[in-house]
Formats: structure tokens, C-alpha cells, sequence
């Protein structure tokens, strides 16, 4: 718990670190807007650039994971990771899933972001409302102390079973301080309840959807239990 719990100083480490990360990523995003268009890009290419845009920072140690770029229909699988022989251009009309972060010396970071390139379909439009207002309505949530994460989980599926689909992932896992990515205990997840979500706890809120073969999308910011010390 002293490790899950973060203090005033690495809260503040990890907003700071979140700043810089995200100015790195609008970066990546106007470049993307610019050159995706052109296409010459691969799902390789692109996280190439991203990295770049990152290592301007001095802060910054490395990734924090292994790039997740996804065109098309890799970016259905959750876990992908390019290589020399997936290295899908990111070309026509296509989303395309882009889930990363970086190591600084005063916070770790995890984004995920779901662009379009060219013309989303109908479908794909839909979806990614459904998802972004699942992720709002649990970055909204506001619940009583000893509430647990799996209670929450919930919030980030009503509007895709509104229309009798889901994700099978979970919602959120714990985020360290300059240190690990995905770490415990807490979690939001309709498998476990895990424990009581507590104050100064980081947790990330990623709702998806995944149309096997033909398209991911996914949103995901980190944030920390509301309340003030």
C-alpha cells in the first residue's frame, strides 16, 4: 500500500512527467496528420517517430512498454506488436490504434490513442463514441471510501451493451512511479473486485472494442482516486 498510494512529491512528479509526454504526443499526432495522408507510413515508421518525439526530453529513461502500433486489423489485437514481417502501411481509409508511454525520472507514463485515417465508417464512428463515453463516465465517477475497482468497471461498458457488445480486457490496472507499468494491486476489471481503491492511487481508464481482422479502438488516460490530502 505505501508503494500503490503515491505521496505529494511523486504525484506531482507524475503530472509534470504527463505535461512533457503529452506535448510529445500532440507532436506525434500533427506529424501523423501531416504524413499519414502521403502514404509512406508503417505501423514501425510511426512508432519510430513517436519514440523520437519522446527522447527530446532528457528526463526521459526509455519506454515504459514495447510500442502497441496497430493498423487496420492489428489494432484488434490487444497486444500486438509490429514487426518485420506484420509492418502494415498505415495508408486508405483505416483506425488506427496507437497505445504507448515512457519512463522519466519522475513518473511513468501510458496513453492510448485511436486515430482515423482517411474516412471512419459508420460502425467504426459509432464505436468509438461508445468507447470515449465509457471512458469519460469513469474519469467522472465519484464513489464512497472502500469502493473497489471492480465496482466501477461497469461504468466504462454501459454504452457498448447498450448495443450488446463488450471488450474482453480490463478497464484499468495500477501505474507505479518510475517503476513498473502495470502494478498492483488495484485494478478495474469486471473479473476481480480487487481492493478498495484508495487515495493517492494511480489507475489507468482504457475502455475498447475490437472487430476481429478489421479494426481496434481504444481510449486510455491515467488518473489517480479522487479526493484531496
Amino acid at each position: 500500500m505505501p508503494k500503490a498510494c503515491k505521496n505529494d512529491v511523486e504525484l506531482n512528479g507524475i503530472r509534470a512527467a504527463h505535461v512533457r509526454d503529452g506535448a510529445a504526443l500532440t507532436c506525434f499526432l500533427a506529424w501523423l496528420d501531416q504524413e499519414a495522408p502521403k502514404g509512406n507510413l508503417t505501423e514501425m515508421s510511426a512508432a519510430d517517430q513517436l519514440e523520437k518525439f519522446r527522447r527530446r526530453d532528457n528526463m526521459l529513461q526509455g519506454l515504459s512498454f514495447p510500442t502497441i502500433s496497430g493498423a487496420g486489423g492489428n489494432g484488434a489485437i490487444v497486444h500486438y506488436r509490429a514487426t518485420e514481417e506484420t509492418d502494415t502501411p498505415i495508408a486508405g481509409d483505416m483506425l488506427f490504434l496507437v497505445d504507448s508511454g515512457g519512463q522519466y525520472l519522475d513518473g511513468t507514463t501510458d496513453v492510448t490513442r485511436t486515430i482515423a485515417i482517411g474516412t471512419p465508417t459508420k460502425e467504426q464512428q459509432r464505436r468509438f463514441t461508445q468507447v470515449l463515453k465509457g471512458h469519460i463516465a469513469l474519469a467522472q465517477a465519484r464513489f464512497p471510501e472502500g469502493t473497489a475497482g471492480g465496482q466501477l468497471d461497469g461504468f466504462a461498458r454501459a454504452a457498448l451493451w447498450a448495443d450488446g457488445v463488450d471488450y474482453d480486457h480490463g478497464t484499468g490496472h495500477g501505474v507505479g512511479a518510475y517503476l513498473g507499468v502495470h502494478e498492483g494491486p488495484q485494478r478495474i476489471s469486471k473479473a476481480s473486485l480487487g481492493p478498495a481503491l484508495k487515495l493517492g492511487m494511480v489507475v489507468s481508464n482504457e475502455p475498447g472494442y475490437y472487430k476481429t481482422d478489421e479494426f481496434g479502438i481504444r481510449i486510455e488516460n491515467l488518473g489517480r482516486s479522487p479526493g484531496e490530502r
